[in-house]
């Protein structure tokens, strides 16, 4: 191989014509003696970071924070007033079809995605009472981003 991406290779999925284009190898496998590296944050890329570095044979501890991996993902429980208990999150988080990369890292410990439940969509309720979503958004870049605008009631060609 010259180092540059390998010839784009069918893809599985919803949209037919998406092709993966593989990047060049990675580092090999650490030899002798494996280092000791600490990560700082177990966001998606300190965690992300942590996984191929330890796909490499390196010793990882990730350092974080707060009492749970994730980063602005994570969401921890919270007991309310009246006993009850709700989760509680940092605010809009979802993982798109559209965010390849991250479906990749996921894929390394959950080849079938199965820990991941799609919604039929993904609304955003705005205070004037009108709701954007991506059900009916292309999955394919640069028409996710497009239909997005296109389909908008509050952003972009279809904005009042």
């Amino acid at each position: 191989m010259n180092g540059h991406a390998s010839a784009p290779a069918s893809r599985h999925g919803r949209d037919r014509r998406a092709h993966v284009v593989h990047g060049p190898q990675g580092a090999p496998r650490v030899s002798g003696t494996a280092p000791r590296v600490a990560v700082i944050g177990g966001g998606i890329a300190g965690l992300a970071a942590a996984t191929a570095l330890a796909e490499r044979g390196v010793h990882v501890t990730v350092y974080e924070r707060e009492h749970q991996l994730g980063g602005r993902l994570r969401g921890w429980p919270e007991e309310l007033a009246d006993g009850s208990t709700i989760t509680m999150s940092r605010g809009f988080h979802a993982f798109f079809r559209q965010y390849y990369n991250l479906r990749g890292l996921l894929r390394r410990t959950d080849p079938a995605l199965r820990t991941l439940r799609g919604l039929p969509d993904y609304p955003l309720r705005h205070s004037g009472g009108l709701q954007d979503g991506f059900a009916r958004v292309p999955r394919t870049p640069p028409w996710s981003a497009l239909g997005f605008a296109a389909l908008s009631p509050t952003f972009g060609v279809g904005a009042t």
